[in-house]
């Protein structure tokens, strides 16, 4: 009985030896450095952390797909009657507007965007280590990364209002459920950070992409993002807004300004101007035609008018086939490395079968030709 009774000791003591040289060990954690340098060290894996940055762009965070998803679908006077089991008919902007819709719907964006923040920030901090790239490259992985974060933020401020800001540095999602809660910021503060975000990516990355990168961001990107952030911040929605006053956080801050400030306007114009000053930027336009076929029309001259009629592009039309001009942006003739009016584009991203515009096409096409016939468009 006595050998049996120290046998059992025996393993206790082993058992809680190993258990606390678990719990002591550092090595997990060192094995946690060396995948991060291990991936940051290879051109492969960079690229496909990169990658998956962008992948948080797509489903819940597309800005323009399936209603379960897409607030930016709605309009004031649109009815959606795709999906029975959202309260039992039919859906408006009414009902958002309401109360009545069921936001969990599109709580994915949330979990979403900050997956993207949170890889956005790794990137930046140990893209550095890496020998294959050269520093061009890097700086512009970087600027890629800056500008990912700042748009994931501009993307969640247009669904949930403020939202907080975590730190640059990426969290330990190990840590307590009290270390890893941040309370939201105030909006003006979130447009203010995503500002900042897009001037670093604009100073880091390149001013253009070739075909095989046309859905990648470039100054011009990062620039028009900053402007936008500035000009819904000077909006009265945001901008001196009383109806927001009982908008505050856990200590009871207020979260919308109550003071309307007109240097906002000032602020957003000339961050807009600094898009146009690129000169990158302009209408695409498709010369005139004067004979044609059944599938390219002649071009179909608008009314005459003293002044437009008999001057050319940019002056005038005289030169230009209008309907085509519009025309060509959407029926794939025009490449997207080529159309001069596009500043940022997802590319294919937007073609998601399930979630994006061909969803939404099929949607709202009538039965006879295929389509579902369910977004009731006036």
């Amino acid at each position: 009985m006595e050998k049996k009774y120290n046998l059992l000791t025996i393993l206790c003591a082993v058992i809680c030896f190993s258990s606390c040289s678990d719990y002591l060990s550092v090595e997990r954690y060192f094995n946690d450095r060396q995948d991060l340098e291990r991936i940051f060290k290879s051109r492969d894996y960079t690229e496909e952390w990169l990658a998956n940055g962008y992948y948080q762009l797509l489903s819940s965070n597309l800005d323009i797909g399936h209603v379960k998803f897409t607030v930016s679908n709605f309009s004031d006077d649109m009815t959606f009657n795709e999906d029975p089991s959202f309260n039992g008919n039919s859906i408006s902007f009414q009902d958002f507007k309401a109360g009545s819709y069921d936001i969990d719907r599109l709580n994915g964006s949330w979990t979403q965007s900050y997956k993207g923040i949170r890889q956005a920030s790794i990137l930046i901090e140990n893209v550095d280590i890496n020998e294959d790239f050269t520093k061009e490259e890097i700086d512009d992985i970087k600027g890629q990364a800056y500008f990912l974060r700042g748009y994931l933020y501009w993307l969640l401020i247009r669904k949930y209002g403020p939202v907080p800001i975590l730190p640059d540095q990426a969290l330990d999602y190990d840590a307590s459920y009290d270390e890893l809660s941040y309370p939201r910021n105030s909006y003006d503060e979130c447009v203010e950070y995503i500002a900042e975000q897009m001037l670093l990516a604009a100073s880091l990355m390149k001013p253009d992409r070739d075909a095989r990168s046309a859905g990648r961001p470039t100054v011009g990107s990062a620039l028009a993002v900053r402007a936008k952030a500035y000009l819904y911040a000077a909006s009265p929605l945001f901008n001196g807004n009383p109806e927001m006053a009982d908008f505050v956080d856990h200590e009871g801050r207020i979260l919308i300004s109550q003071e309307y400030d007109h240097s906002k306007w000032a602020r957003a114009a000339a961050a807009a101007l600094d898009v146009i000053e690129l000169g990158k930027y302009k209408l695409f336009v498709s010369a005139a035609r004067k004979t044609g076929s059944e599938a390219y029309p002649a071009t179909i001259t608008p009314p005459y008018h003293p002044v437009y009629s008999e001057a050319n592009w940019p002056d005038g039309w005289a030169d230009i086939d209008p309907m085509e001009s519009y025309r060509a942006l959407f029926n794939g003739d025009l490449y997207v490395n080529e159309n001069p009016e596009l500043i940022f584009t997802r590319g294919g991203n937007q073609l998601d079968a399930e979630y994006g515009i061909t969803s939404l096409t099929i949607h709202q096409m009538p039965q006879k030709l295929g389509g579902y016939n369910c977004h009731c468009v006036t």
